[in-house]
């Protein structure tokens, strides 16, 4: 299960170019294009695949929040920014160079897609996701009272200042917190 939250994380990492690709599509089904089987495809696929990965996103994170947790103490904390900005110019505008309306840039897109999804799964990239963004997570990079090393810890509170703070938190995985919900004192 852990491998599907993650894939369907990365799907929807990439939202905007989900959106983009059915905008362009529907326009070139509703222009009469001579290659509407690629057009259909695209707008079912994009639409299916976000409506999926929707579902186990949501259903993971609310899993993460009835699974055991630790109490940690917040011992430094700074946002980090641009991880969003980096992996949409560095992953998901480069895919809108593909045409999706050929069967052939479908066919070379999809298999770079492969491969960028099979490297964010490999090494655990979850942060700097847009989806999270928009649910209203921020990305941290936190030292914790359980711990020597840094990690990264996604929240929905500000934490900027709150250093000594006592937090309830869940894994992601070996690098990643997910906060559950803070107590105050």
């Amino acid at each position: 299960m852990k491998k599907i939250f993650y894939l369907c994380l990365c799907f929807m990492n990439f939202l905007p170019l989900w959106i983009v690709v059915v905008w362009r599509d529907i326009r070139s089904i509703y222009t009469q294009n001579s290659n509407l089987g690629a057009e259909w495809c695209g707008v079912i696929g994009c639409a299916c695949g976000t409506l999926v990965a929707l579902s186990v996103v949501m259903w993971g994170l609310m899993g993460k929040k009835k699974q055991s947790h630790e109490n940690i103490v917040l011992k430094t904390a700074g946002e980090k920014k641009s991880l969003t900005v980096e992996v949409l110019l560095t992953y998901v505008f480069p895919l809108l160079t593909f045409d999706f309306r050929l069967w052939t840039s479908l066919v070379e897109f999809l298999i770079f897609f492969a491969l960028v999804t099979f490297l964010t799964i490999r090494h655990n990239l979850i942060t700097g996701n847009v989806f999270l963004e928009l649910l209203g997570y921020r990305v941290y990079s936190c030292k914790l009272s359980n711990s020597i090393d840094e990690c990264y810890l996604l929240a929905r509170s500000y934490l900027g200042g709150e250093e000594g703070s006592e937090l309830k938190v869940a894994m992601l995985n070996d690098e990643v917190l997910f906060e559950l919900r803070r107590d105050n004192k």
